[in-house]
């Protein structure tokens, strides 16, 4: 995952999928932001955006994210301790996902 902060009120993320499988096949990425320091009551993450790819066998393909800050600020609270995870659900357990902080 790179994320690019090109101007202050947008971060745009790339994530490159890749179907390592012998099958054609279907996944949902999911982006889900939290914050290391949150509120105890807060929910750990949110899901800010996903969408749906189909890929043959070996195929890869670039997917591009862009999160508006002021909007993942109001929803996470505090501007430091953010988490960004890009995979193919919640990132938790064995579920693939790739993870960035601010």
């Amino acid at each position: 995952m790179s994320p690019y902060l090109g101007n202050q009120s947008l971060v745009h993320i790339s994530v490159q999928v890749e179907n390592s499988s012998s099958r054609e096949g279907a996944e949902v990425v999911q982006l889900y932001v939290g914050n290391e320091r949150q509120a105890p009551d807060a929910p750990i993450r949110r899901l800010c955006g996903l969408q749906r790819v189909s890929l043959a066998s070996g195929e890869s393909r670039s997917l591009e994210f862009d999160l508006n800050l002021e909007d993942i600020f109001t929803r996470v609270g505090d501007r430091s301790g953010l988490v960004v995870s890009v995979g193919g659900g919640q990132p938790l357990g064995e579920t693939p996902h790739v993870e960035t902080r601010f």
